[in-house]
Formats: structure tokens, C-alpha cells, sequence
């Protein structure tokens, strides 16, 4: 009974708050008005308050009468201000709260139109996701596993769907992924064109996809997991693709020029015929990885691993239009890491491979014609019919290297290391070979010319080296 007494006047307090605070406002201003003046004069003046005159005394009550409005109505305007403040912060949590609440109702909505089966209200739902995407930058990350995911699951490889076409399909019969799947496309090409969250950015998930003839050209795939994906003809000219995971993808004939790749991997990735001319490859790994066929013309490749890659007829340099460029638009392979890699019959001409190593690397055949190979490591590689002619290979390690049938016309091999070297049949008219260490070479049946600069002491004709008498274009008896 008492409790409900209690309840019953706490509810008439708070529906009679606001009279009840402004009789307390108005009690507080007749007293200021005209109590609280007379006290405080008597207080701060004492017995001298009687001596005054009674104009006096009705002044410095004025005075003090004022001054004590004054003061209250700076509280009024503080306690305004708080008040509004407080009004405009809960004004502004509603209207969150409404917001949130309307960006889950269109993403249910929009999610929904990802479900059907007509192409036209996925394309609605797509797009309704990336306006979501722009206005709310919380939910940027979750759209984006969203659209990975139904990339993933609309275009698998190897292909698992009705209407996909088959894994062995000719790449010349399939059609563009926009004309076969455009879905899928467009979840693409809004990836694509994401802004990232104010987090850090997540890795976009298309592992597996089967993105045959994509057109992702400037697209944002940094660090993007495409590893086993397809992306055979896919066009990603001018792409970002830092740090991008592509292990075991099929690249073949991908057109991938100017794209930014550093510190991507390509573990085992089929790069056959793809154009990566002028493409950024700065700290890729590439091991495993076959570019056969591929075009690497003003790549830039410093220390990137190559370890095991075959590059078979690979175009570093576009020699029918470029036979003899300047050399800034020379390919850029210094510090490159080569160790057996298959170069057999790669255009090497006129790149830059200082302090290379292609220790036991394969270059049979290989155009090397003024390459620059100053301290680089070759130790056991194979050069056998390789061209370096003129070739600036300084202080480069060359020892138990197969240089048989090499020409090296014109190159300059100072201080060089070729101990152990096989260099039979090998053209070295003209070439330098001051200071060159040559213990244990061999020089059978080699051809040198008067212009040929041996190592002081060293005696070309016990080690059977052949003098070319130009005038008579012919080889004469061992060079003495």
C-alpha cells in the first residue's frame, strides 16, 4: 500500500517537474530582486550601512540587484545552450539510429535481388550494393566479401555450372566474361573500383574464379588473392596488383602492360604468351612461373626471385622496332634472382642484368648483344651459342660455365672469373680480357684477332687459341 503511495507521488512529481521549476525560477528571481540585495549590503558593508543616505543605500541596492540579474541571465543562456546541445545530440543519434536501420533494410533488399534468377534484378542488386558501399564506409569490407563470394560461386574453375563453358574450350570461343556472365562482371567491376575502408584493407578472395577474357583494365586488385583463378586473355593493362597472390593462376596471353606487380607472387603461374611490357615487377616472385612467349619489353624486374622459371623465347626487347635502343629503355634486371632459370633463345639484348645471379641458369641460344652483365653470377651456367657480342661483363662470375661456341666479339671481360670455363670454339676477336682469371679454361680451337687483349703472362697459343687473319678471312696456326 505504501509502495503504491510512493509510485503515485513519484508520478505526479515528474508531470508536475517543469511547474514546479519554473515556481522555483520565479522564487529565485523575487528573491534576487528583493532579499538577496539588502542581505548582501548589510553583509559586506555591516554597521557603515546605516550611516548611508537613502539614496545611497537605494543605489548600492540597484547596483547589487543588477548585478545578480546579470548573473542569472548568463545561467539561462548557459543552461540554453546545454539544453539545445543536448537536444542536437539526441537529434542526431535518431537520426543514426534511423540510418542504420534503413541501410540494413536495403541490404536485405539488395542481397534478396542477388538471389534471383533474373539477370536484370541481379544487376539491380549489384549496384544497390555499391551505392550502400559509398554511403556507409562500416559496411564496405562486408559488401566486398559479398561480391568476392559471388564471384567465386557464379564463375568457378574448373567450371561446375550449367552454361559455363568447359575447361578445354578454345580461349578463341569463349566469349568476353561481360557477354557471358555480366553478373559476374560487374560484381568485378565494382571491386574494381571500391574505395577502401577507413581500416586496413582487406585481401579480395577470387581464388578459383574462372575470369576467362575479364576486362580489368586500371582496376584496384591490391592484394587480392587470385591464386588457381583463370584469368587467360583477362585484360589488366595499367592494373594494381601489389602484393597480389596469383600462385598457380592461368595467364596466358593476359595482357598485363603497365600493371603495378610488386612484391606479387606468381608460384607456378602459367604466364605463357602475356604481355608484361613495361609492367612493374619490382620484389615479385616468380619462381616455377613459365613465361614462354611472354613480353617483358621495359620491365622492370629489380630484385625479383625467378628461381626455376622457364622464360623459353621469352621478349625482353622488341628488336624489329627497337634493334639498338638507348639504353634508359632497357629492361631493368639488376640484382634479379635467375638461378636455373630456362632463358634457351631469350632476347636479352641490351638489358641490364648487373649483379644478377643466374648461377646454373640456362641460355642456350640466348641474344645477350650488349648486355650488361657487370658482376653477375653465372657460375655453371650454360652459354653455349649464346651472342654477347659486346657484351660489359667486368668482374663477372663466370667459372664452370659452358661458353662453347659463344660469341663475345668486342666484350669486355675485365677481371672477370672464368676459371674452369669451357670456351671452345668461342669467338673472342676484339674482345678484353684484361686481368681475367682463366686457370683451368678451356680454349680449344677458340678464335681471337689481333685486337683480342689477353691477361699478362697468359699464352693463348699453348692453350690453343686461334688467330683470325681478317685480311685473309681466315684462322691460321694456334695464336702466339
Amino acid at each position: 500500500m505504501l509502495g503504491r503511495l510512493w509510485h503515485r507521488i513519484g508520478r505526479g512529481l515528474v508531470r508536475a517537474r517543469w511547474p514546479l521549476a519554473g515556481l522555483a525560477a520565479v522564487v529565485v528571481v523575487l528573491a534576487c530582486m528583493l532579499v538577496i540585495p539588502q542581505w548582501l549590503l548589510r553583509w559586506e558593508l555591516g554597521a557603515s550601512a546605516r550611516t548611508l543616505t537613502a539614496a545611497d543605500r537605494a543605489k548600492a541596492i540597484n547596483d547589487v540587484r543588477v548585478t545578480l540579474l546579470q548573473g542569472i541571465g548568463g545561467a539561462v543562456i548557459l543552461l540554453g545552450v546545454y539544453f539545445t546541445y543536448r537536444q542536437l545530440q539526441t537529434g542526431r543519434d535518431q537520426l543514426q539510429i534511423a540510418q542504420q536501420g534503413q541501410v540494413t533494410e536495403r541490404f536485405t533488399r539488395a542481397i534478396d535481388q542477388l538471389g534471383h534468377t533474373e539477370l536484370d534484378v541481379r544487376l539491380g542488386g549489384i549496384y544497390a550494393l555499391e551505392r550502400i558501399a559509398n554511403d556507409s564506409p562500416d559496411d564496405r569490407a562486408t559488401i566486398a566479401e559479398v561480391f568476392t563470394a559471388f564471384v567465386r560461386g557464379h564463375a568457378p574453375w574448373p567450371p561446375r555450372l550449367l552454361g559455363q563453358y568447359v575447361a578445354d574450350a578454345p580461349i578463341e570461343q569463349v566469349p568476353e566474361l561481360q557477354v557471358r556472365a555480366p553478373d559476374v562482371h560487374a560484381a568485378l567491376t565494382v571491386l574494381a573500383r571500391r574505395r577502401p575502408p577507413h581500416n586496413s584493407p582487406a585481401r579480395l578472395d577470387l581464388h578459383a574464379a574462372d575470369l576467362r577474357k575479364a576486362i580489368l583494365a586500371g582496376a584496384n586488385l591490391q592484394q587480392s588473392i587470385l591464386a588457381g583463378a583463370n584469368l587467360q586473355d583477362a585484360r589488366l593493362n595499367s592494373a594494381d596488383l601489389r602484393e597480389a597472390i596469383l600462385d598457380r593462376a592461368q595467364l596466358q596471353g593476359a595482357r598485363l602492360t603497365g600493371a603495378n606487380l610488386q612484391d606479387a607472387t606468381f608460384y607456378h603461374a602459367d604466364l605463357q604468351g602475356a604481355r608484361l611490357d613495361r609492367a612493374q615487377l619490382q620484389g615479385a616472385r616468380l619462381a616455377g612461373a613459365n613465361l614462354q612467349g611472354a613480353n617483358l619489353f621495359r620491365a622492370q624486374l629489380q630484385g625479383a626471385r625467378l628461381d626455376g622459371l622457364l622464360l623459353r623465347v621469352v621478349r625482353l626487347l622488341d628488336r624489329d622496332r627497337h634493334p639498338d635502343p638507348p639504353r634508359p629503355d632497357v629492361t631493368n634486371l639488376q640484382e634479379a634472382n635467375l638461378s636455373d632459370a630456362d632463358l634457351q633463345g631469350a632476347h636479352l639484348a641490351g638489358a641490364d642484368l648487373q649483379g644478377a645471379t643466374l648461377f646454373r641458369a640456362q641460355l642456350q641460344g640466348a641474344d645477350l648483344l650488349r648486355a650488361q652483365l657487370q658482376g653477375a653470377n653465372l657460375v655453371g651456367a650454360d652459354l653455349q651459342g649464346v651472342t654477347l657480342d659486346r657484351a660489359q661483363l667486368q668482374r663477372a662470375i663466370l667459372g664452370v660455365a659452358d661458353l662453347q661456341g659463344a660469341s663475345l666479339v668486342g666484350a669486355d671481360l675485365q677481371g672477370a672469373t672464368l676459371d674452369k670455363a669451357k670456351l671452345e670454339r668461342a669467338n673472342l676477336g676484339g674482345a678484353s680480357l684484361r686481368e681475367v682469371r682463366l686457370n683451368g679454361a678451356q680454349l680449344q680451337n677458340a678464335l681471337s684477332d689481333p685486337k683480342t687483349i689477353w691477361p699478362e703472362g697468359f699464352d693463348p697459343h699453348r692453350a690453343g687459341v686461334l688467330l683470325i687473319d681478317r685480311g685473309a678471312d681466315t684462322a691460321d696456326e694456334p695464336a702466339s
